[in-house]
Parts: C-alpha cells; structure tokens; sequence
C-alpha cells in the first residue's frame, strides 16, 4: 500500500530539503544567462572592452547586484574591476531602458530556474 501525502506536506519536505542558491552560485547563473542573451562567453563577458560586450557586463552587473547580497567591492572583485565601475554599470543599467529590457529578461530566465 502506498501513501501520499497533502500537497501542503509535500510541498514543504521539498523545499526543506533544497538549500537556496549561495550569491556566488547565483552569480554564476546571471553569467552563464548573461553570455548566452549577449552571444559571448564567461571569458569575454569578464575580460572584452569592446562596447557590446561592456554593455553586457554591465547588465550583468546590475542584475547580480539586484540578485545577491554582494557589495559593491565582492562584486568588483568578482568582474576583475574597480567597485566604482560596478557602482557607475548599476546606474547605467538603472538609467536606459533598453539595458533595464535586457536585465529583466535575464532576471526573468534566473528566476525560472530558481524554481
């Protein structure tokens, strides 16, 4: 004989059982989400300074920042560069909408995966 359990039960041992994503696993998926939107990779997402590949950086870095508990000098770290320039990306992204488009749509495919 098999038992089920209420949903209400079910659900709650699923989720007690599933640790939540640590900031720098997040990161890692904004990354990955990132590159693949932009058509670049990990490498040329932290490293490029060509004006495409800065733009998408930059809303990398706002997304991570929006996503995570990070400072602004952990995520610097993480992107190879000053706080600063995380500082100023966060506000470029703040300030355009198309780039503001561009990190809702990566925060939208990170968030179907948190679920």
């Amino acid at each position: 004989m098999t038992r089920t359990l209420p949903p209400e039960a079910l659900h709650a041992a699923l989720t007690a059982t599933v640790p939540a994503p640590t900031d720098a696993e997040k990161a890692a998926l904004i990354l990955a989400v990132t590159g693949r939107l932009f058509a670049v990779d990990r490498f040329e997402l932290l490293h490029s300074r060509s004006p495409s590949v800065t733009r998408a950086r930059q809303v990398a870095m706002a997304v991570v920042r929006a996503s995570t508990d990070m400072s602004f000098p952990e995520l610097g770290r993480l992107f190879g560069r000053d706080h600063t320039t995380v500082q100023a990306a966060v506000v470029r992204v703040e300030g355009c909408v198309t780039l503001r488009a561009f990190a809702a749509g990566v925060l939208a495919v990170v968030h179907g995966h948190d679920r």
